[in-house]
């Protein structure tokens, strides 16, 4: 089978479910393409100019033929998201060699086409044969990660890739057409066994108006369905942990040790303190395919497991714990395809994701020469999350020229999470907010107390957990659409209507009811280095806890016109709408946003008319709903209450403070706002007036994207050049300041309220509101304990706050070797920057997966040299991958990448938080050494570079059977790919001779993963 590679242009047809033939051929014939798997054909007049385009094909093998004139056929392979540009003009008889019958012609060409001049735009198309000839991870990113634009995210947030500067959290996921993002942060998404992907589609860039709800990348994946043919097959995939190389230790800057990676087992330590399994350990699928009955109904189902066991310590300061983790993901798909008759088509897609984690949590302990020891055991970790995924598409082929599709669907998402302590107890968390103080269990412990950051032994602990979720959390979602599509003349036009709920049920709570953290009076204070002496430290208490049902409803609808201006050059113009309604855990509708209209132009021209040389560019506006997660925390009732005290002791065994008392005299006069109790954020555990919640008329956050390229084709490489723009509009983030509100309260309504604090006095007033940063602000909210409303109307001075910035620009080179049943070779160079004041939605930096309500934007303060390089930026990208045919048995793949390192930070503690009433601290500020540091302005990370290799063998011997093996990182590389950023203590002190730019994240290191597979025709 040909295997044409890569940078595939498409016209993102139906939601990249379906593709097209289009072309030339004798006028006044019919052409006709038939699926060779299933039977089905549809048919085309081919107009006066000679021009013919058959829309809306399922993927799969066709045979192209035409009858009314001379006949001539051609094979022709379609892939979903792709137009297919065929000549189907017979060849004179004077030009025809050995033409003896010109009534059948056979025309022949690679399965693939190089340049798709039907589409305005270019995206990265990879089929299933196409994955299994490269050494990649068997995941969905590792494959994204292909495209030129694309950049590993944050390790802190999972495996997720960030395309063209958009943060991690700005994609859209899609399985057969329906949108599977989770919206709770946008983050995580519904997954079909990897084994059943049949294409993967990636769009970084200049999606049409059919697309909504991604301002990043598109990620649109198509199951394998059934034939007339009965196959099916099974497989085993190990990745031996016992072939793993070791991460490095990590050191703080003085030489002492921090961490021994060297007896942890297939893990990777992640940045901000996660981590993660390196890969899995064994994978076994098993899946068969064909006619339930011939040309009419066809099955294909597929069953796996996959088994993932990792363990790892933490530090020597005791941050951490001894963990070992077994994970299980037993998954499965079912695709139905029923062709009611050649004009009708109902297909079903069912699978499921489900997926359960069990922690065992062991104590540990380094030796004098730096090697850690399991101790005793602590406790059990349950989490179980993944659901069950149905989707329903009907297919009306009303007449050749319009075609209607509708399609319904259901996903669910679980958040189960339990504990059972070493003596039993069962550690759960209900979801009350108020009785969350009292939840059993060992409490969190953090020592940030100065001589244990520079590396002396730490206070116990005994919590295993961290923090826990509600038993039975769940995220629902429903979504349907419908789309008509319509050729008349000229002009290709669609239009859509659809409609998506999704509702979350989830709360969280710290394990144990609280966590405490210990930090050193400063030397200024005490008169002497602060030491290990209790005396020399204060404790906080922090008690957090959020529970509820959240709910979004978005409509949208789009009309697009594929308009050929000539037989050489396509206009396309579209528009979409997005509306969205976030409502609270009372139903209330807190964030209403009717229309956000959302342009979409774009042109391709053929400028040979051969498809040679294709000209291509699009602009557009894209926008994103307002996360779920946010109204746990912004919209319904949650608790964030910070005490802090002196204490005596610690608890031996919980490491709780004991003795706890009021702070020291001396203590309290320089931090007076670490007296009493606060309620950060205002979250004090009621549900915030609607109206309270965020500025009336709050606008969507919203990007605006230019793109101009190129594509040629010269012999058997085709040549490309894409140059990308992309600027924020309008962002979205939530503000924690109440010194403007009470400020404008004073003077609009006479009140005597505090304006030097950034929490409000009354714990009935919302501590934060989601607004435009850098815009105006009008809220109707409590201001104080009676109650009352108060319209409240900000000026964008007054709320004092920078605009939301973030501004990427690309020029990317690509080259492709078309396949020629030997070899192919891709290649990509992409310069980019990006710069501005956020990353997007969450926030690399300090590992906030908040989605849309960050540390940034909080107080006008903690933006101070905020604009800079974000955290996404890679100046310089290579990317080389390809395969070579040997023989009929061996086929070897090879895919590398170098890329230039990530801007570096230095976070502390600007004086001005002293004169901020309930300032952040150290680590919120751009401030070392008593200047602020711009964003991204200390360093970057070294570049790295990365070989993954790979062979597979198919016996002629044993018919049916491949073996394959891969390596990945063959040299090992082991560079640093993100530090710790956090340059001072809590009092200011530097940190530069300890953990202040160690490794927080190193490159995947060497492993190797080996798998067999039989597959079988009946």
């Amino acid at each position: 089978m040909a295997i044409g590679l890569g940078f595939a242009s498409t016209a993102a047809l139906a939601q990249s479910t379906a593709g097209s033939i289009f072309g030339t051929a004798q006028p006044g014939t019919t052409v006709t393409a038939t699926n060779a798997g299933s039977g089905v054909s549809r048919s085309a007049t081919v107009g006066a100019d000679g021009k013919f385009n058959i829309v809306s094909l399922l993927p799969g093998s066709y045979k192209v033929t035409t009858s009314g004139g001379t006949s001539t056929s051609r094979d022709v392979q379609v892939v979903a998201g792709q137009g297919f540009n065929v000549n189907l003009v017979a060849q004179p008889a004077s030009e025809a060699k050995s033409a003896e019958d010109l009534s059948a012609v056979s025309v022949t060409a690679n399965a693939l086409p190089p340049i798709d001049v039907a589409s305005a735009q270019t995206s990265t198309v990879m089929t299933a044969e196409q994955i299994k000839q490269l050494p990649l991870a068997r995941n969905q990113t590792a494959v994204a990660l292909l495209a030129p634009g694309a950049t590993k995210g944050d390790s802190a947030f999972g495996n997720l890739a960030s395309f063209s500067g958009a943060s991690v959290a700005e994609n859209s996921y899609y399985v057969n057409g329906f949108n599977v993002t989770n919206f709770f942060q946008s983050l995580t998404y519904s997954q079909v066994p990897f084994e059943a992907i049949d294409s993967e589609d990636i769009q970084d860039g200049g999606y049409g108006a059919e697309y909504g709800n991604s301002t990043g990348g598109v990620i649109s994946v198509n199951t394998k369905r059934g034939t007339n043919t009965w196959q099916g097959g099974v497989d085993f995939t190990w990745n031996p942990y016992q072939l793993q190389a070791k991460q490095p230790n990590v050191y703080l800057q003085n030489g002492a040790l921090l961490q021994n990676n060297r007896h942890n087992s297939n893990y990777v330590i992640g940045n901000n303190g996660t981590g993660n399994a390196n890969d899995f350990g064994q994978r076994w699928n098993a899946w068969l395919g064909g006619p339930l009955i011939k040309d009419k109904l066809f099955m294909f189902a597929l069953v796996g497991g996959t088994r993932t066991a990792d363990e790892h310590y933490g530090d020597t300061t005791g941050g951490g714990d001894y963990n070992k983790t077994t994970i299980k993901d037993p998954r499965y798909l079912v695709k139905l395809d029923w062709n009611i008759n050649e004009n009708n088509i109902l297909e079903y897609t069912g699978f499921s994701d489900t997926t359960t984690q069990q922690q065992s949590i062991y104590g540990y302990e380094y030796d004098d020469n730096g090697q850690p020891h399991r101790d005793d055991y602590l406790g059990q970790v349950y989490n179980k999350g993944g659901g069950m995924t149905n989707i329903l598409k009907y297919t009306n082929y009303i007449t050749d020229d319009l075609t209607l599709t509708a399609q319904f669907g259901k996903s669910t998402n679980k958040r189960v999470s339990t504990a059972t302590a070493a003596n039993g107890i069962v550690e759960t968390y209900d979801g009350n907010i108020f009785d969350a103080a009292n939840s059993p269990g060992c409490p969190s412990i953090t020592d940030s107390r100065t001589p244990v950051t520079n590396g002396a032994a730490g206070y116990p602990h005994c919590s295993f957990a961290g923090s826990l979720n509600t038993p039975d959390g769940e995220d629902k979602r429903e979504a349907g659409r419908i789309d008509l599509e319509y050729h008349i003349g000229d002009h290709e036009i669609k239009g859509g209507w659809a409609r998506d709920h999704f509702k979350t049920d989830t709360g969280t709570a710290y394990e144990g009811g609280a966590l405490y953290t210990y930090s050193s009076i400063p030397a200024s204070i005490l008169g002497h280095d602060p030491g290990l002496d209790p005396a020399d430290s204060v404790v906080r208490q922090t008690i957090f806890a959020t529970g509820a049902r959240v709910g979004i409803t978005q409509r949208s609808y789009y009309l697009q016109d594929n308009w050929h201006v000539t037989d050489n050059f396509m206009a396309r113009i579209g528009v979409r709408n997005d509306g969205f309604e976030n409502t609270n855990s009372l139903g209330q509708t807190y964030v209403k946003q009717v229309h956000s209209w959302q342009p979409r132009l774009g042109f391709s021209w053929d400028v040979h008319g051969d498809s040679t040389l294709k000209i291509y560019g699009s602009a557009g506006d894209y926008s994103l709903p307002l996360d779920g997660n946010v109204a746990l925390r912004g919209a319904a009732a949650s608790l964030y209450q910070i005490k802090y005290f002196s204490y005596t002791g610690v608890d031996p065994l919980t490491g709780a403070p004991l003795g706890l008392g009021a702070l020291p005299d001396a203590y309290a006069a320089a931090f007076p706002a670490r007296t009493g109790t606060t309620y950060a954020n205002g979250e004090a555990g009621q549900v915030p007036n609607p109206s309270a919640v965020a500025t009336k008329d709050l606008k969507p956050f919203k990007q605006r994207e230019f793109i101009l390229g190129a594509q040629q084709q010269v012999a058997d490489w085709t040549l490309g050049v894409k140059a990308i723009y992309r600027k924020i509009l309008t962002g979205i983030d939530d503000s924690c300041d109440f010194r403007p509100i009470a400020k404008a309260a004073n003077a609009q309504y006479g009140l005597n309220l505090d304006t030097t604090s950034l929490t409000p006095e009354a714990s009935n007033v919302p501590g934060c509101y989601i607004f435009n940063p850098g815009s105006a602000v009008t809220l109707t909210t409590p201001v104080d304990a009676t109650g009352q409303l108060y319209n409240i109307h900000l000026t964008g001075a007054d709320v004092g706050e920078p605009k939301y910035k973030r501004a990427y620009e690309a020029l990317q080179l690509t080259a492709e070797r078309n396949f020629d049943n030997t070899w192919y070779l891709k290649a990509s160079y992409v310069w980019s920057h990006l710069r501005g004041n956020s990353e997007g939605g969450v926030d690399s930096s300090n590992g906030q997966a908040d989605t849309g309500t960050t540390e940034l934007f909080d107080y006008p303060e903690i933006m101070a040299g905020s604009n800079g390089n974000l955290p996404n930026d890679r100046k310089h990208t290579f990317k080389i991958y390809g395969a070579w045919q040997i023989n009929d048995e061996w086929l070897v793949g090879a895919n590398g990448v170098f890329q230039t390192g990530r801007p570096e930070n230095c976070y502390g503690l600007n004086p001005i938080d002293s004169q901020v009433n309930g300032g952040y601290g150290s680590g919120a500020y751009l401030y070392c050494s008593g200047m602020i540091v711009k964003r991204g302005s200390v360093g970057r990370t070294p570049s790295y570079w990365n070989m993954d290799l790979n062979a597979s063998y198919k016996p002629q011997w044993a018919k049916g059977v491949t073996l394959s093996a891969s390596v990945f990182n063959v040299f090992n590389k082991q560079h640093t790919t993100t530090i710790n950023e956090v340059g001072e203590d809590p009092n200011g002190a530097p940190l530069t001779d300890s953990t202040y730019k160690i490794p927080t994240s190193f490159q995947t290191p060497r492993y190797v993963q080996v798998s067999a597979e039989y597959d079988f025709s009946l």
